[in-house]
């Protein structure tokens, strides 16, 4: 289940902290070392073991979804 949220006011990373999915200290981390390897912020987060393949392609499937509609809407 997840909530209604107007994933266009946050950006991936933020939406997964807001949701609970990851710790903000840990999207840091991410941001820090998505830097350096140039890698989505996605599949830096599975890469330090933060989300699983499978919870990474569910959340941004959902995110991404969410964004289409809103933007339908407008």
């Amino acid at each position: 289940v997840y909530p209604t949220m107007d994933s266009n006011r946050f950006l991936f990373g933020e939406y997964l902290v807001a949701l609970s999915i990851i710790e903000k200290n840990e999207l840091e981390k991410a941001l820090t070392e998505q830097k350096s390897k140039e890698l989505p912020i996605g599949e830096t987060l599975v890469s330090l073991g933060f989300m699983t393949k499978d919870q990474l392609n569910e959340h941004l499937n959902y995110y991404l979804f969410q964004k289409n509609i809103i933007k339908d809407r407008n």
